[in-house]
């Protein structure tokens, strides 16, 4: 691979959208959140494709993951350096039609672009889903990893300008057992060492434990979202502000901005309601 030209580095991925296997995702978590006649639905969730569409590939880095997106083997300028921690940091879905279950369609990926702030690098790739017997794009969707070689802190506090947290309403709660956690890289695929491998989290990235998934913890937020909006998401931002370890509680937490009508759904910590973890800001379909 010419490190200098990433931007040519792109990915085919065929995936069939098996019933049977959002069928395993929802048996994760239906004793949380219950989902009505989910499995009987005709049609994917903006987020589920997550389940979907996760390469295979031989070439993984020391931590698990893909070693051709990471920095040093995309620029020549990073070459001589190595990322001791990488992290699924914030992302963008938008929905021009829904993917139907039970049917194959093709992932388009690519690298978007590369940024680095301080001493951290930001990977960006682009995927579109595209159904190819129309030649149609269904999904496009950015996703941002950040790789750095600072030590993680605790989990601090999280001060954001998201309005009074008194005022904001508390539309549910979950928790992230840990067997849901491994089985969640299972179904998705995910190779990521922080997610499974205790010893490898707390001898070589010290964390104290293993980590919810980016994507999990997303795509929960989504779900109580949508049935908060009793309507479909079509357009979506996200941010990831904090770790997730096993066994944490969160409260699900809704502020709305009056002046644009948008949703701003967030988890924060059910002990410390300062702590935030993600943040989902969505559009409502009237909007």
């Amino acid at each position: 691979m010419i490190i200098s030209d990433y931007k040519n580095l792109s990915w085919f991925i065929k995936d069939f959208t098996s019933s049977y296997h959002l069928k395993n995702f929802y048996n994760l978590i239906n004793d949380q959140i219950s989902v009505t006649n989910k499995v009987a639905d005709q049609y994917l969730n903006i987020n589920e494709h997550f389940l979907f569409y996760n390469r295979l590939s031989k070439e993984l880095a020391p931590d698990g993951y893909y070693k051709d997106i990471s920095p040093e083997q995309l620029m020549r300028k990073f070459q001589s350096q190595t990322f001791r921690r990488r992290m699924w940091a914030r992302g963008s879905i938008e929905q021009m039609e829904p993917l139907q279950i039970n049917k194959e369609y093709t992932c388009l990926e690519h690298v978007k672009n590369i940024r680095s702030y301080r001493s951290d690098v930001f990977v960006s790739l682009k995927r579109d889903i595209v159904d190819t017997e129309r030649q149609t794009k269904l999904l496009s969707e950015i996703r941002t990893l950040i790789y750095t070689n600072s030590k993680p802190k605790p989990n601090n506090t999280i001060k954001q300008k998201i309005g009074n947290f008194e005022k904001d309403v508390i539309i549910g709660k979950f928790t992230f057992n840990e067997m849901d956690v491994v089985r969640y890289s299972q179904l998705t695929l995910n190779p990521h060492r922080i997610h499974w491998d205790h010893s490898y989290v707390r001898n070589h990235e010290h964390y104290k434990d293993i980590l919810v998934q980016g994507p999990f913890s997303t795509q929960i937020l989504t779900l109580f979202a949508e049935k908060y909006m009793n309507q479909s998401i079509t357009k979506l931002n996200y941010r990831n502000v904090n770790y997730i370890y096993p066994g944490t509680t969160v409260d699900i937490c809704l502020n709305i901005n009056d002046i644009d009508d948008t949703y701003q759904f967030y988890m924060r910590d059910v002990s410390h309601p300062e702590k935030v973890y993600v943040f989902l800001q969505v559009e409502s379909q009237s909007s």
